[in-house]
């Protein structure tokens, strides 16, 4: 493949970042069918899909850079961000929740958390893998095991990729439970997402490393639809034909959500990055989204606390509620960036990831999007 930029990996990346919002304005609501259905199709692919590509654009950027000024410049633009959050959203959302929860309730809540940025340092922890490989592993080696990946086939991989994850999901939750205080264990359940999407991450960067294995697995998109097309229906049956009779509904569907998160991801990645290889022009509103995409990420969470615990005051229809705080939010969000964010440098490495241009040899235009 040339060299060339291509706008659909941003487009899909920009649409999974700004997807948070559907996600994450489900919190503090009770349970309702709506929020149990985008919660379902959000783990089926969303950050999974959103971690290949992360994995693509870090293959095609250490080709053109040296390793070490690659991850130097990553842990800078992600690492800043990701202690931000930790350091300053994290205890504002705890101070919305101690006027707002019981106290042995909160008591449950950590000051000093991730939240929504897991992703940050799952991209941390992924980059080091990434600059590994290219720094420690001959070529001919890496292309030995693309070989032997290619040669497997599309049903093999979508296989093996969906058993890896769901081990390494089960043990590290297994871990979790085991070994960690139950006031930490909320938190650090978020680390089976990190570790159980890593193989997607690499599968990423793999395709974007061999045509030959672009051509073999992402040509044909009959079984990744297949394998979502079951799980969507399997999970309705159950929600429709045995829930209604299930004494814990509550239990069995995290349990499903689980294994969702495993055996789907794989199948999803196929579609969507085959998607994003095929899209060739982005109009001005997607290029406006890519650009604010991650400062309305990093924003929306404490914005969707301050929302909803307002909302629930006035006691509207939970639909209504929902939809009026995303809407709010995502508008709030984007002006944000827009009006503030774009024109302050310090804002910018806080809540874009863009780093000063004294920090670069590379003079920017605006913001750039981050190639996460």
């Amino acid at each position: 493949m040339a060299e060339r930029h291509i706008v659909g990996l941003d487009a899909w990346r920009a649409g999974l970042l700004t997807g948070g919002l559907l996600f994450h304005g489900t919190m503090l609501h009770g349970e309702h069918l709506a929020f149990d259905l985008i919660e379902m199709v959000s783990t089926a692919f969303r950050m999974a899909a959103f971690f290949a590509i992360a994995g693509f654009l870090a293959e095609r950027s250490l080709r053109n850079r040296r390793p070490v000024d690659w991850i130097a410049n990553r842990s800078l633009r992600i690492g800043i961000p990701a202690i931000f959050g930790v350091a300053v959203i994290s205890p504002l959302i705890w101070v919305m929740l101690a006027f707002n929860l019981p106290a042995d309730r909160l008591a449950a809540e950590l000051p000093f958390q991730w939240h929504h940025l897991w992703f940050l340092y799952a991209l941390l922890l992924y980059q080091v893998v990434a600059y590994l490989l290219a720094e420690r592993v001959a070529p001919r080696r890496i292309a030995r095991v693309i070989a032997v990946v290619r040669n497997l086939g599309q049903a093999s991989v979508v296989v093996a990729l969906s058993v890896l994850s769901l081990t390494v999901m089960i043990l590290i939750s297994w871990l979790v439970l085991r070994f960690a205080p139950p006031v930490y264990q909320r938190m650090l359940m978020d680390m089976r997402l990190i570790l159980g999407y890593l193989p997607l991450y690499l599968f990423g960067m793999a395709l974007a490393a061999s045509p030959a294995l672009r051509g073999r697995l992402l040509s044909d998109v009959r079984l990744p639809a297949i394998v979502l097309a079951l799980s969507a229906c399997a999970y309705l049956v159950w929600r429709f034909a045995y829930a209604p009779y299930s004494d814990d509904v509550e239990g069995a569907e995290i349990q499903i959500r689980f294994v969702v998160a495993a055996l789907c991801p794989p199948a999803a990645v196929i579609l969507v990055i085959r998607s994003a290889l095929r899209i060739r022009t982005a109009s001005p509103l997607t290029r406006r989204l890519c650009d604010a995409s991650f400062t309305i990420y990093v924003v929306h969470f404490p914005l969707l606390f301050a929302t909803n615990l307002l909302a629930a005051r006035y006691q509207w229809p939970v639909l209504i509620e929902y939809a009026a705080a995303i809407l709010v939010v995502g508008t709030v969000s984007y002006i944000f960036h827009v009006a503030v964010v774009r024109r302050s440098p310090p804002l910018a490495l806080l809540l874009n990831g863009q780093l000063p241009a004294t920090w670069s040899s590379r003079k920017p235009s605006g913001t750039q999007p981050l190639e996460l």
